[in-house]
């Protein structure tokens, strides 16, 4: 067998280990945070269920980052929307940075998969991401 086979298997095990850990993590720390928030809202739709743990995640840690302007203007359009009692304004920026590290994950898989992509190369792509 060739050594590059063995590299990239590696690789993708080390991912997939990675994405466990993390999904449990975001169980954890995210669980206690699920009823907190979600008191008067309207229910969530099953597959948001699946992932709201790793969004309440990402909701706890770069929730206080974003200024009071940006959350004004999230919530007018959510109040135009009709949805103010559907999603938050930090739940809507959550699930935008969730989103995008799944996106980020998923195509680090498919290069390494596919296209057989280098360590140096995946470096570069997780940096300009």
């Amino acid at each position: 067998m060739n050594s590059s086979f063995y590299l990239y298997g590696a690789i993708v095990l080390a991912f997939f280990c990675l994405s466990v850990s993390l999904f449990y993590i975001f169980k954890l720390i995210a669980n206690v945070k699920l009823s907190k928030f979600r008191p008067n809202m309207d229910p969530l739709p099953p597959l948001l269920k699946r992932v709201w743990n790793g969004v309440m995640f990402f909701d706890f840690y770069f929730g206080p980052l974003l200024s009071e302007n940006r959350l004004e203007k999230r919530q007018k359009m959510l109040n135009t929307a009709g949805l103010e009692f559907f999603m938050t304004p930090n739940e809507t920026f959550a699930l935008q940075f969730f989103s995008l590290s799944v996106a980020l994950f998923s195509s680090l898989l498919c290069g390494l998969s596919a296209f057989g992509i280098d360590y140096r190369t995946l470096i570069l792509v997780f940096f300009l991401a």
